[in-house]
């Protein structure tokens, strides 16, 4: 039997017809799921823009409450300058299919590419160095309120312009920094042919130093609340305890991230390590102003008033008459 005949007896015995039709189902099957996951993919797609907006709105909330705080602690001048610059370093990782997508393209091997990297290294610097700034005006504060708080008012600007200016002698190199995208996180990473090692080595002892510092500060402050003979004693006790608890251990999560990335460079894991890294790192500022929020009851009020929540308040004098 010959190929035609073969043929001719598949033909009339309906088995071609069986096969067309087949393969038609099987490809309206998979027209009909190359659909359904072009849909997915963009309610996907639209729910992280919704999400990216609402953290971006958050985040403008926060800047306009911190500049318009017209008198405010020093504590809180400080917290509110870190946010403002912080702010524009936050974005590092963005999901593949957003917006920013074509940008993060057109920034590969550019200048904006290699000051990004820099500002990555650069901020862990301002963040540290600003927490134990905070340690030590809470610190000095408590132990001379009347002369220091007066000081702080007027040189915070000049202390905080050094904690942005003086890391740039380690973190502004030539990065020579390329965006890539990683499937395993959904999201962008800064390659760079310079090894960490390079920036790390001075960023991680830089890191352990000012957390010490800051806890010894914090624990130091502590001790002065509790030799105090005041109502409120317990309470501030209170406060100042859950303050650092939760800044501590930040810092310490964000200094075992850095160390983890150092030795685990070229492993896999080491990107879920630089994945998590900028959360971490974003949450050690934010926490900032939002214990202060949580913790203040003047902030609390001046937020309130600036907000139209409650009226502002305002003291009646009323003289003694002297006709009786």
């Amino acid at each position: 039997m010959d190929v035609e005949d073969i043929f001719q007896h598949l033909k009339e015995s309906g088995c071609i017809r069986e096969l067309v039709a087949e393969l038609r189902e099987q490809r309206e099957s998979d027209r009909r799921a190359a659909r359904r996951a072009v849909r997915k993919e963009r309610q996907e797609i639209k729910r992280r823009i919704r999400s990216q907006k609402k953290k971006w709105e958050m985040v403008q909330e926060e800047l306009q409450i911190a500049r318009k705080q017209s008198k405010r602690s020093t504590l809180a001048k400080v917290s509110g300058i870190e946010v403002q610059v912080r702010v524009l370093y936050s974005s590092n990782n963005a999901a593949a299919n957003l917006v920013c997508f074509t940008w993060y393209q057109s920034c590969t091997y550019t200048s904006l590419s290699n000051f990004l990297t820099a500002m990555t290294f650069h901020m862990a610097y301002v963040q540290y160095a600003t927490t134990a700034l905070i340690s030590l005006n809470r610190f000095s504060v408590l132990l001379k309120y009347t002369w220091i708080e007066p000081a702080w008012k007027h040189y915070t600007w000049l202390l905080m312009l050094t904690i942005y200016i003086l890391p740039a002698v380690n973190t502004l190199r030539n990065y020579e920094t390329e965006i890539l995208y990683l499937n395993d996180t959904d999201s962008y990473k800064y390659e760079s042919p310079m090894p960490s090692s390079a920036v790390f080595k001075y960023l991680i002892p830089f890191m352990v130093i000012t957390t010490i510092i800051s806890a010894t500060l914090n624990i130091a402050s502590l001790s002065i609340v509790r030799s105090m003979k005041t109502q409120l004693r317990q309470k501030v006790e209170t406060n100042l305890i859950i303050i650092m608890s939760l800044t501590c251990l930040v810092q310490v999560l964000g200094t075992a991230l850095s160390v983890a990335i150092v030795w685990t460079v070229g492993l896999p894991i080491c990107r879920v390590f630089a994945f998590i890294l900028p959360f971490v790192s974003d949450g050690l500022t934010l926490i900032q102003p939002w214990l202060l929020l949580g913790f203040s009851q003047a902030i609390r009020e001046k937020i309130s008033v600036m907000l139209g929540l409650k009226m502002k308040t305002s003291i009646l004098f009323v003289p003694r008459s002297n006709t009786w």
